[in-house]
C-alpha cells in the first residue's frame, strides 16, 4: 500500500462537507502479469488557481493493488477520516467514480456518504447509446442531446422509452450489444446519477488523478 498526502494530516477539523473519489488503473508489472492498482483521494473541496484549473483543498490519497480486500482500504480511508475530522459534526461525505462494485463498496462503509455517478463515464455511456441511432438516422448528436436532457431532469421513464425504441432498427450485432450495456449501467446507476446533478456538487476529477497520481508515477 502506497500513502501519501500533500499536505499533513489536520487534527479533527470540523468540515460540513468532505469528497471522497476513487478510480482504478491497470498497471504493468514486472513479472508481466496486469494489475489493477485502486486510487482513492480524500479533500474538502476544489479551489481556483487559475482561469481553468482547480485545485483540490487538503488532498490526502490512498492506493494500492487490494486485488482481493477492497473492504480493506477503505477501512483505512475510514480510519484517516475518523482522526483527520469530527466525524460527528460532517453533514455528508459525497463518495464520486465510475460505479465499479469495489467504489460502491465504500457508501456501506463511510458515514453519511451520498454516491455520485462522475458525469465523464456517464457521457462515455450515453454516446456508446446514441451514436449508433445518430447514425443510422443521419442525424447529429440530436439522440445524444435527448438522452442527456431526459437524464439530467430525472425523466427515468423518457429514457426507458428511448432504450425501448431502438428494438428492430435494423443495427449491427455490436451496436446493439453496446446500447444494451448503456442501458444497464444507466438505468443500474439511476439515483447516483441523480445525485451528480444536485446544486453544489463540484464533479469529480477522478480520471485525471489517474494519470497523475498513478501512470505518472508508477512509470517512471
Amino acid at each position: 500500500m502506497i500513502e501519501s498526502s500533500e499536505h499533513p494530516i489536520p487534527t479533527r477539523k470540523v468540515m460540513p462537507v468532505l469528497y471522497v473519489e476513487a478510480d482504478e488503473d491497470h498497471v504493468a508489472m514486472q513479472d508481466n502479469t496486469n494489475q489493477q492498482m485502486k486510487l482513492i483521494y480524500v479533500h474538502e473541496g476544489y479551489q481556483p488557481v487559475g482561469k481553468k484549473r482547480n485545485a483540490l483543498i487538503n488532498p490526502h490519497y490512498f492506493t494500492g493493488l487490494y486485488s482481493k480486500s477492497s473492504d480493506e482500504l477503505w477501512y483505512e480511508v475510514l480510519t484517516y477520516l475518523d482522526t483527520a475530522y469530527d466525524l460527528d459534526q460532517v453533514e455528508e461525505i459525497n463518495l464520486s467514480g465510475d460505479g465499479a462494485s469495489w467504489i460502491k463498496m465504500g457508501k456501506d462503509i463511510l458515514p453519511k456518504c451520498r454516491f455520485h455517478l462522475d458525469k465523464y463515464h456517464l457521457q462515455k455511456a450515453m454516446r456508446k447509446a446514441t451514436s449508433p441511432v445518430d447514425e443510422l438516422k443521419g442525424t447529429e448528436d440530436e439522440y445524444y442531446w435527448h438522452l442527456s436532457d431526459a437524464i439530467e431532469l430525472d425523466e427515468k421513464e423518457t429514457v426507458e422509452a428511448y432504450f425501448e425504441s431502438t428494438i428492430g432498427l435494423g443495427l449491427r450485432e455490436s451496436q446493439i450489444k453496446a446500447i444494451g450495456e448503456s442501458q444497464t449501467y444507466i438505468l443500474s446507476n439511476w439515483e447516483a446519477i441523480q445525485n451528480s446533478y444536485r446544486p453544489g456538487y463540484p464533479g469529480c476529477s477522478a480520471e485525471g488523478h489517474i494519470s497523475h497520481v498513478l501512470s505518472d508515477r508508477l512509470s517512471s
